[in-house]
């Protein structure tokens, strides 16, 4: 640890401040070998404080890193509560408050900003969807809906962060409901109501569910979203997986 304070305070510091290290700090190998949340909040300081060093393009790797590093080691009800720092609590190690109060904040506010670019704003999208956190829910379905207006591509990024893979178990009985609407929303693109079905589908939902998709694909008027669900649900029962 203390060579990763080391680094993360010659990145902290103007004058030691070096583009290549950064970008190498936050690379996958980097990132993942920190295995000590009470870090946290001096990293975030490193994507959340103004740094003319740092062209807004290069915070994207960082944020999608920073934000799955949050997600793993504070805030995944899942964490691996084996490692060697037993006050992985996120009460006691990390600072939650910088998240949910600074970080988070930041991410909401370049997706809603149409003056970035596309792929900074695609890449606070990724970086809030890492972090898999409930609270972040509405966020997600109003982009969906695209009630400030969002591109098609950015509506059904925002899928993505509400399938299982992305959010914990204790979300589903409020995302399942609502990706049921958008596939029955007969006035939505397709492309939006196949990928709420490919989502939806990760929840697991019970034979009954299974058997209702597969009787609408008879009264589908798109058949490319009929076609979606009925290909799906083949490759499903051809499957050998669980």
């Amino acid at each position: 640890m203390p060579a990763v304070r080391y680094i993360i305070q010659q990145l902290s510091n103007p004058t030691t401040f070096n583009l290549n290290v950064y970008i190498d700090f936050f690379s996958e190998d980097s990132i993942s070998n920190i295995k000590n949340p009470v870090l946290i909040p001096e990293i975030l300081d490193l994507v959340t404080m103004p740094n003319e060093n740092v062209p807004l393009e290069m915070l994207n790797y960082p944020r999608m890193s920073i934000a799955k590093l949050i997600h793993d080691l504070c805030l995944d009800p899942e964490k691996d509560e084996t490692t060697t720092f037993t006050a992985c609590d996120t009460h006691f190690t990390c600072d939650t408050q910088k998240i949910f109060e600074t970080f988070i904040p930041s991410l909401r506010q370049d997706i809603q900003n149409t003056g970035l670019s596309t792929s900074v704003r695609d890449s606070a999208l990724q970086a809030l969807c890492n972090l898999g956190v409930p609270s972040e829910i509405d966020t997600f379905k109003n982009i969906i809906l695209g009630t400030h207006g969002e591109p098609l591509d950015m509506r059904m990024h925002a899928l993505y962060c509400l399938d299982a893979h992305h959010m914990p178990a204790s979300a589903r009985s409020t995302i399942l409901p609502f990706l049921v609407l958008i596939i029955e929303n007969k006035g939505e693109v397709p492309e939006v109501r196949s990928l709420a079905f490919l989502s939806a589908a990760t929840w697991v939902p019970d034979v009954t569910w299974w058997h209702y998709m597969a009787y609408s694909t008879w009264h589908e008027p798109s058949a490319q979203v009929a076609s979606f669900i009925s290909s799906t649900l083949a490759s499903l029962a051809q499957s050998t997986g669980p």
